[in-house]
């Protein structure tokens, strides 16, 4: 529907409403109040005469006046979580009658939760760990659902930004996919961005429920940690409707309305609309990369000086989102107590700023998306039989996501760039991602007398993604043509019993059962040759909650569930980006526990409430995500941990003065450990993390509310409000904290916000308005680590509130449902102090408590590293769990270091490069796309310090020269023909070692070996005073084929289709492998950069000299100390095989090595070496230079077949050292049977280091080879998961 059209809808809606307003006269009147069985006023509840249209509100004191005419009636009274009450009346003409009216405490529609009559508070006679927010009271402010959770004992809310930023719902230790999101209990998965918590206003709600842990058999879900339900407003009005607007800083706009009637007929429609925008455009204190852009167009970049910190706005980060629901349907039939069709349609468009880290910063990365959801929902008491009560749902999730990164521009912070020789800021994509999600919902329950409750549920999902790529780029770690589908059924069976109203206990089982189909690798790593494959999964849970008042004052509360969660379909089969899915992963199940004891008690006009709650979580199988680099490219993947143990309490303390003051707060402390003793696939080797705190979790927080109300000023019923609140979080490392040394963790540090909002609602709650001031201490706040929330912010919101009650005497007569003055008018102390809760008590308490726990948890013992003593050390670089290592080490022959209380915690390097003895540089591979780095030293105490830091063009190989480290790639140039066809460039970056600036360069790629194919490069080796590259044909593109037709030597090689996957994708009119691959090619330079014409040395004698995986180009090109060049190809021209829509030009040399001599600049003739014909007789995957003239291989330990045939899943476990002068091979011999080799080796005296990982139980090891005798002995152990390669270092004073 086009936007004219909807608004005409709306206005013709509107139209209708307001014509519907107009009542007619009646004569006589009813009368009364309405009170609960406990001797509590009941406000708003709903209050009509049965079959008519005829009906009002209770005011804040239970008081009705309702107007009709002279008949006999039946008077009906409900309110929220009471019965309803029906009573007999007659009236005479003009006759006025008092009907008083007692209602007790009921069970809603969704089972077992009883809500107060404010509907906030603890759910009183609920076994379960619930609670339940009053959002109506917080109408007035501009918070979301998501911000008005933050109340919630244990719950926090982490975002990465501003509005419409991404966010978790962290609730006691458990986040994300083990939180499920229900909107009046119907599942919102798949609903899109717009839907997202932290987006929705909260006048959208009318409550939120919270189940912690253990889950009712209602929800019909697999949430381990927890449900979070909002409930909408159903309760019926003639006509009604709520607006409000807000505007803040950084142009933030916030919009709301809903409006809707009921007919007397039955018939009612509704429709909610809200939209958010914001340019998000707060500053940030950070560093900036500065650029200098010189007269020939390269771009130099001088050092980075990361203490200058600047104030800088975001200019990258405008978000909006726009939703409108719209609701028709029938209440009150005999068929149908309530069938209702919703349709929802929600657009977003969101602005990517910054990356993980807030140093890689985005100019016009962006992504967006719309949602069409349509269901149906329908609800009858009483079904067949009285007491069975039946509600069905059912909901389709049409949503598609855009994912554009296209733009051939850097940006640093101040907004200024360059332009790229390639396209993409962080990896050229334009994706397209579509989902259909399919839910329904069955439950049904049946009560026998008060006591007995049965429930039963069943809820089915069924989920289907597809994705595409408008550029005809596809992701390596999936197969976009196969669609992802999981299908899911939760079953649930509940007793209740509730003999009374001081004990109730329920116990319940759940089944579980999932069916997936979608890409499965049949590769060994898990990536690539993807097949379309199904499994199934189920699992048997069960749990119990009871609660019993030992006082009527005080409660207990204590449930179990053996719970379990299913895997997601990104878990499962990725996200079509850089995740990558495990189709094997077991469903997490987990022991929860809660005990919690609560008091609330009112002294006069004195009101305390407290609460204090045990928490305790035994998880295993947890689905853990990880970190891995292929070919270059970072990726995340999924597996089951293990053994995850949450222990933790919640303190809650309020105490309320009247209907004048109210002050209180919670404190939450949460320990999160990993329980796994031992390692994933050994049953000998102890984890290091074993009972250590799990990273990137906060554990201890807390917040304080305080509020003063000012009733009647100025005029009766108009009140003025004040409140206060702040939020505390207590600093924590985002890796494992036993690991690393201290003062190089990196950590989200402490957080201490404070808010400060006045509001003034006039006219008992018609009009209101509210201004805030958040942060007012401009506090920097972080969140995510790194990522800077917004400073000092101001809000002002106005809101207006009319509700046409059935035919009431005069409307100042009758309260609304919709009132929004509720929340400072008319305070229930005993329900209202359930909500805030008193911190001063609390804080005291926690900070007495947060100290002794702090000197105490510290329970590893860290082996003690080897002193460091001379003028060089060794530094090794490593890993545990997703963070990087670099550790200092006295020898490589002996002795153990460990990451365990030492080491500096620094950037995950894909390629490490020691940079003779001064520096040592990480390279990271960014998704594919821009690239960063960092260089470091090794300080005076022995420490690995920090130099200068580096972003530059993807990496396919890179090298050293002089002073700098150059990284080289392939990729978009800005030459274009007439048909718009790119030229591919080679991109250069160089990198200073001493002052830490950086230059780029470009070289164009086509034809630069003059037979029109593109190239790229393997390797760059400094010798006899130049530049040796091995260069790489790749085949020809669209702007080649067009420049050089004669060029191309057979038409069939030219692809006719789009086709391929992951690195492997192509578009028709290219030839997407190379026509020579029996040939081998070396560029040489002598100049100072690559702008001058080079030698170029080839060979038909061996293929083109590089290893592969996939997209990332090993260097197997490398000089002996006497200058000799050697050229090494394993063969790979033998993989390039034909298929019936691909034809291909198939090498037939075999793995080899040619010779370079120094001073030469051609092959030499007289040297050739065929390793298929010398000792083991397998052909080559890697190389490197040992010393003198041996080297070490890395071959194919099961020959040349399984190179050709068994791709990436291919045995590369054999090393040998090969003596280039006398042709010789010798096995290496002393390897542990299942190590795994780490990067680059490290020569010293005649001996490889290598660094081998094993599973068999042994921690990772360099192992010291003899390039002599090939005899491998193991040396330096060192404490982590893996470990990639080592060098030697001197000491420096800088």
């Amino acid at each position: 529907m086009s936007n004219k059209y909807f608004l005409v809808f709306l206005a013709f809606l509107f139209s209708v409403s307001v014509y519907s307003q107009q009542g007619r006269h009646r004569s006589s009147l009813i009368s009364g109040r309405v009170m609960s069985t406990e001797k509590e006023v009941v406000d708003f509840a709903t209050v009509y005469l049965k079959g008519t249209n005829q009906g009002c509100y209770t005011d804040e004191k239970g008081i009705y006046h309702l107007k009709t005419t002279a008949g006999e009636y039946t008077l009906v009274v409900s309110a929220i979580g009471y019965q309803t009450v029906e009573k007999k009346v007659k009236l005479a003409k003009g006759e006025r009658i008092k009907v008083n009216v007692t209602i007790a405490p009921a069970v809603k529609e969704l089972g077992e939760v009883l809500v107060t009559t404010s509907g906030v508070g603890r759910v009183n006679q609920s076994a379960f760990n619930a609670v339940a927010i009053d959002a109506k009271k917080l109408h007035n402010s501009t918070q979301t659902l998501a911000g008005a959770l933050t109340k919630v004992p244990g719950v926090k809310l982490r975002e990465s930004g501003g509005v419409g930023s991404d966010m978790q719902l962290y609730i006691d230790g458990f986040s994300g996919k083990h939180v499920k999101i229900f909107i009046d209990g119907i599942p919102q998965e798949g609903a899109g961005a717009a839907f997202d918590l932290n987006n929705v206003p909260i006048n959208f709600a009318d409550r939120i429920e919270v189940y912690k842990g253990v889950v009712p058999v209602g929800f019909g879900t697999d949430a381990i940690g927890g449900v979070v339900n909002i409930v909408t407003n159903k309760q019926p009005g003639k006509w009604f409707m709520d607006a409000s607007y807000s505007y803040g800083s950084f142009n933030t706009h916030k919009s709301y309305v809903r409006f809707g009637q009921t007919f007397k007929n039955g018939f009612m429609y509704e429709v909610n609309a809200f939209q958010n925008f914001s340019d998000n455009d707060y500053y940030v204190d950070t560093y900036v990369r500065e650029f200098e852009i010189k007269e020939d167009g390269s771009v130099r970049f001088p050092p980075l000086d990361k203490n200058k910190i600047y104030h800088l706005k975001r200019f990258n980060d405008q978000y909006h989102n726009e939703a409108v629901i719209g609701k028709i349907g029938l209440v009150g039939k005999k068929w149908a107590d309530r069938l209702a069709l919703s349709f929802n349609y929600s657009h977003f468009y969101k602005e990517i700023q910054t990356g993980v880290y807030q140093d890689v910063v985005f100019g016009e990365k962006f992504r967006k998306g719309h949602s069409l959801v349509p269901s149906l929902e329908y609800y009858k008491k009483n079904l067949l039989v009285k007491n069975l009560d039946l509600l069905l749902t059912a909901n389709y999730n049409h949503n598609i996501t855009n994912n554009v990164d296209t733009a051939s521009r850097a940006y640093n912070w101040r907004g200024d760039f360059y332009e790229k020789g390639s396209r993409g800021e962080q990896s050229y994509q334009n994706s397209e991602s579509k989902n259909k999600n399919w839910n329904g919902t069955l439950k049904m329950n049946y009560h026998i007398g008060q006591a007995h409750t049965f429930t039963f549920s069943h809820v089915i999902s069924d989920f289907e993604r597809t994705s595409r790529s408008t550029i005809g780029v596809s992701s390596k770690f999936t197969d976009f043509s196969i669609p992802k589908i999981t299908r899911k059924n939760v079953s649930g069976l509940s007793y209740r019993l509730m003999p009374s109203d001081r004990w109730n206990v329920s116990a319940f089982a759940k089944y579980y059962r999932q069916y997936n189909k979608g890409p499965v690798s049949q590769n060994t790593d898990g990536i690539g040759n993807y097949i379309n494959l199904s499994n199934t999964a189920s699992a048997l849970g069960y749990g119990a909650a009871g609660t019993y008042f030992i006082w009527k004052d005080l409660q207990v509360k204590l449930s179990y569930e053996k719970a379990f969660r299913l895997p997601t379909t990104d878990e499962l089969f990725g996200d079509e980006d850089l995740e990558a899915g495990k189709m094997n992963l077991k469903p997490e199940k987990s022991d929860n526990v809660n005990l919690s004891f609560s008091y609330n008690h009112q002294f006069g006009k004195h009101g305390l409430y407290a609460e204090a709650g045990l928490i305790y979580r035994d998880t295993k199988d947890y689905i853990k995500r990880g970190l891995d680099v292929l070919g270059g490219t970072s990726y995340g993947y999924y597996e089951n941990h293990g053994h995850v143990r949450t222990k933790g309490y919640n303190l809650s303390l309020l105490y309320s003065f009247s209907h004048w003051f109210d002050i209180g707060g919670t404190f939450n402390s949460i320990d999160t450990r990993d329980y796994e003793k031992f390692l994933a696939g050994s049953s000998l080797q102890e984890s290091m993390h074993y009972k250590v705190r799990m990273p990137n979790l906060p554990y201890r927080y807390a917040n304080i509310n305080a509020n003063f109300y000012w009733n009647d000023l100025f005029v009766k019923g108009n009140v003025l409000s004040i409140g206060y609140d702040s939020y505390w979080q207590h600093d924590f490392p985002l890796y494992w904290e036993n690991l690393g040394d201290k003062d190089s963790k990196n950590m989200v540090p402490e957080q201490f916000s404070h808010n400060l909002f006045l509001s003034y609602t006039m006219k008992n709650g018609r009009y209101n308005v509210s201004f805030e001031c958040r942060n007012f201490t401009d506090a920097q706040l972080f969140d995510n680590f790194s990522l800077q929330k917004a400073g000092r912010a101001f809000y002002g919101k106005f809101t207006r509130s009319r509700t046409q009650k059935i035919d009431t005497m005069e409307s100042s007569e009758c309260f609304s449902v919709n009132n929004k003055s509720q929340f400072l008018v008319s305070i229930n102390n005993k329900e209202y102090m359930k909500k805030f809760l008193l911190q001063a008590f609390a804080v005291a308490f926690c900070l007495g408590s947060g100290v002794f726990v702090a000197s105490c948890d510290d329970d590893n013992n860290p082996v003690d590293n080897p002193p460091i003593d001379g003028e060089t050390a060794y530094v090794v670089a490593a890993t545990t769990g997703e963070a990087s290592y670099l550790v200092v080490a006295n020898s490589l022959d002996e002795g153990t270091v460990s990451t365990q209380g030492n080491g500096t915690e620094v950037i995950g390097g894909t390629y490490w490069v020691y940079k003779g003895l001064d520096y040592v540089f990480a390279l990271v591979y960014n998704k594919g796309g821009a690239g960063t780095g960092a260089s470091y030293y090794l300080g005076a105490d022995g420490k690995m310090k920090e130099k200068y830091t580096y972003t530059y063009n993807r990496i396919t190989s890179y090298g050293t020269w002089g002073d700098k480290v150059v990284t080289v790639s392939t990729g978009d140039s800005k030459i274009t023909d007439e048909d718009q066809n790119v030229a591919q460039a080679l991109l250069f970056n160089y990198l200073d070692a001493t002052d830490g600036s950086q230059e780029e360069g470009t070289l164009l790629a086509e034809n630069y070996l003059g037979n029109g194919e593109k190239v790229s490069w393997a390797g760059l080796v400094e010798a006899n005073n130049k530049i040796y590259t091995s260069v790489i044909p790749m085949g020809m593109s669209k702007y080649g084929i067009k420049k050089w037709p004669e060029a191309v030597t057979d038409q069939e090689l030219v692809t006719k289709t789009d086709g391929g996957s992951g690195s492997g994708a192509y578009t028709a009119g290219v030839i997407p492998s190379t026509q020579y691959p029996d040939n081998a090619y070396v560029a040489i330079y002598s100049g100072t950069n690559f702008n001058e014409t080079p030698v170029i040395a080839k060979t038909d004698k061996i293929g083109y000299a590089c290893g592969r995986m996939r997209s990332q180009y090993y260097q197997t090109i490398w000089a002996a100390d006497n200058g000799d060049v050697y050229v090494f190809s394993p063969g790979y021209g033998r993989t390039a095989v034909s298929s019936s829509d691909l034809k291909k030009v198939t090498g037939q040399k075999p793995s080899g090595a040619m010779r370079i001599k120094a001073g030469a600049t051609d092959f030499d003739p007289d040297y050739y070496v065929n390793f298929e014909e010398i000792g083991t007789k397998h052909p080559i995957f890697r190389c490197w230079h040992i010393s003198e003239d041996y080297f070490l291989l890395q071959l194919y330990k099961k020959g040349a077949e399984d190179m050709i045939n068994g791709g990436t899943s291919a045995d590369v476990s054999e090393l040998a050292v090969f003596k280039a002068e006398d042709q010789t091979i010798m096995p290496v011999t002393g390897l542990p049977a299942d190590g795994k080799f780490g990067g680059e080796p490290y020569g010293e005296k005649g001996y490889a280091y290598m660094a081998v990982t094993v599973t068999t139980g042994e921690k990772p090891a360099f192992y010291k080879i003899d390039a002599k005798t090939g005899k491998a002995v193991k040396g330096l152990t060192v404490e982590a998961d893996a470990i990639t390669t080592i060098g030697k270092m001197e000491y420096l004073s800088k």
